[in-house]
């Protein structure tokens, strides 16, 4: 029975492990046993007191937070149906959203946003608002509900629906849609993912993700699948939580192993022994290129090792395992002297990035997947090479759509279709279509470009819809070159697209902090934090610099990554335009940090279109 819903599934981890450690945060640990005691409590609050039935709609606003679980729970137990938005939406389109779906309950975990949709009690009088904590005589508190619920024995009346919740797609190619995920999709990622990593009722999971996010409530549902605990950590606590928390699991986005990548080349090039670390990495980096060639296929087509290559690995290999046992583990453990692995969701990392920290032996496993499938496919620790998303999943089933002049075999290029339990419905239409019984398409088209070879192992290059053909007929995938680019530490943001003369051509928004740094190393500036924090208000500094000495900068650092990219010639950016601004959520990236391609294309037209000099 436990496998019906997530609900069921926690119910089952909290009877064979009640004592156990379930989730941390500020200090405060929660076992299993007094997770369900609460779970319950706001269970049963829902049902008898706010008279939530089966398939009713129920809005929880948050970012991250550590109650979210325990709400999510709640929720699926009495069968109705959660609706996740961010903090941040304004609190007139929250107001359309409870209109839409008939919610008469939304749950604020965020205390900034509670004072703000306590007006729109006002605009719908029927509307039950539920806070996290606080005073507010218009509200009710989580704290109130769990204290009132101990020793309250009226009988839950448990629910199973189909969807487990409706959680919004990135929007990266415009309006972000709404998905009904499905319990099964959930279920199904809880009992493969911790039997193809090996994971142990006593690894600790740390969660920095936002919980509105697919991603992050995938993670916690794995967590307590296992038997696991959940620590939380805001992303400015990161660093002391990595050292301190005792994580053995990960789950984190680019950004984060950027910045910890640049942080260790920075303590690197500050040592004494820095000529020697840089060769060992060298070394280790060009021995797993021999070894992943033979073994995997990649996203980029890397020189055909020779023979005598082939023959090195005899002795590269056993100096490959004693740095990673010695100087690189002392590098590790820095980092966290307890991690295990950190798994990647939501996008890839840059090349040179994934490369460095699988040579120090960091096990950076990317994974593959979205808000309409899921997870797909998955690197193994045994099998983790950079460039690729590892091996589709147990009972998950991907064919590839060619393109035309793809290739064939092995290489045959085309669009990733999907089919299994992690594939979802159809996209929400309105709460009475959720009464039926949805059921997956027969096929998921992705929308994303890659391969698949005989022994299940995947490859994504980009999608479908950013490709572009440059003049001399060739296709280019511009995520495959922007993942080069971003391994610059002068790199913020990267958007490469197809200029006026079918060429390419890359926008780039510095990492202004280390760029100033740079300059003012060099004698170009003067190292004004001012003018990194805001350079928007300092155009007149850095206009002439862009367009100058750092612009050089950047053609230097973008032809040392190219070179040893294995990506084509027409692939490799003929124009590079460096912006005086930061990209921001909401118009040029998506809340999950993605390029809005079109609309950069039409914010700098003028730059993408203009002549060559």
């Amino acid at each position: 029975m436990h496998d019906h819903s997530v609900y069921r599934k926690f119910c089952d981890s909290a009877r064979r492990f009640p004592a156990s450690v379930c989730l941390t945060a500020e200090g405060e640990s929660l076992s299993y046993a007094e997770v369900h005691q609460r779970v319950l409590s706001l269970a049963r609050y829902l049902q008898h007191e706010l008279h939530v039935s089966q398939h009713e709609a129920i809005i929880v606003v948050a970012d991250q937070s550590r109650w979210w679980l325990i709400v999510s729970l709640s929720i699926q137990a009495i069968g109705a149906v959660e609706f996740p938005v961010e903090s941040a939406k304004p609190a007139n389109e929250i107001a359309a959203l409870a209109e839409k779906t008939g919610s008469k309950v939304i749950i604020v975990l965020d205390t900034a946003a509670a004072g703000q949709l306590l007006s729109l009690r006002i605009v719908q009088r029927s509307l039950a608002l539920i806070v996290a904590s606080g005073t507010e005589p218009n509200a009710t508190t989580l704290g109130n509900i769990f204290e009132s619920g101990v020793g309250n024995q009226r009988l839950l009346s448990e629910r199973t629906i189909a969807v487990s919740a409706i959680i919004a797609t990135s929007g990266t190619t415009g309006v972000a849609k709404q998905v009904p995920v499905l319990q099964r999709s959930f279920l199904h990622a809880m009992r493969v993912i911790p039997r193809v990593l090996k994971l142990r009722r006593s690894d600790v999971f740390l969660s920095c993700l936002p919980s509105w996010h697919l991603y992050a409530r995938l993670v916690e549902y794995v967590a307590i699948a296992t038997g696991g605990s959940v620590v939380y950590s805001s992303i400015p606590a990161l660093a002391g939580a990595l050292k301190t928390s005792g994580v053995t699991v990960f789950p984190s986005f680019p950004e984060i192993w950027e910045a910890v990548y640049r942080q260790i080349i920075s303590q690197i090039e500050k040592s004494k022994m820095r000529i020697i670390l840089r060769s060992a990495i060298r070394t280790v980096i060009k021995t797993d290129r021999i070894f992943e060639y033979w073994f995997s296929r990649t996203r980029y087509d890397k020189q055909t090792p020779s023979i005598f290559a082939i023959v090195k690995l005899a002795y590269l290999l056993p100096v490959r395992w004693v740095l990673q046992r010695t100087i690189f583990r002392a590098i590790r453990r820095r980092v966290s002297p307890t991690l295990r692995y950190a798994i990647m969701g939501d996008a890839p990392l840059p090349l040179v990035v994934d490369e460095t920290l699988r040579a120090l032996g960091f096990q950076v496993l990317e994974g593959y997947g979205s808000t309409e499938q899921c997870v797909t496919a998955l690197r193994r620790p045994t099998r983790n090479f950079p460039g690729a998303v590892g091996r589709v999943l147990p009972g998950v089933h991907v064919t590839i759509e060619a393109l035309e002049n793809s290739g064939s075999g092995a290489a045959l290029l085309g669009e990733i279709c999907v089919t299994g339990p992690n594939v979802f419905a159809g996209y929400f239409a309105d709460m009475q279509a959720l009464k039926s019984n949805p059921q997956p398409p027969l096929q998921y088209k992705t929308g994303d470009i890659g391969s698949l070879d005989s022994r299940g192992n995947l490859v994504v290059v980009g999608r479908k819809i950013n490709a572009f053909r440059v003049a001399t007929g060739e296709r280019v995938f511009p995520e495959l070159v922007e993942n080069v680019l971003r391994g610059s530490r002068f790199v913020g943001w990267v958007v490469v697209t197809e200029s006026g003369d079918r060429t390419p051509v890359a926008l780039v928004v510095p990492d202004f902090h280390e760029l100033l740094q740079w300059l003012a190393q060099h004698s170009y500036a003067p190292a004004l934090a001012e003018y990194a924090e805001r350079p928007e208000k300092h155009g007149d500094f850095w206009l002439p610099l862009l367009a100058g000495v750092a612009k050089g900068l950047y053609q230097k650092e973008f032809e040392r990554l190219l070179i040893d990219s294995g990506l084509s010639a027409a692939a490799r950016p003929t124009r590079i335009h460096v912006l005086p601004r930061r990209f921001h959520r909401g118009a040029e990236l998506t809340q999950t940090l993605k390029p809005r391609r079109e609309f950069i294309r039409r914010e700098f037209k003028s730059v993408i279109f203009a002549k060559r000099e």
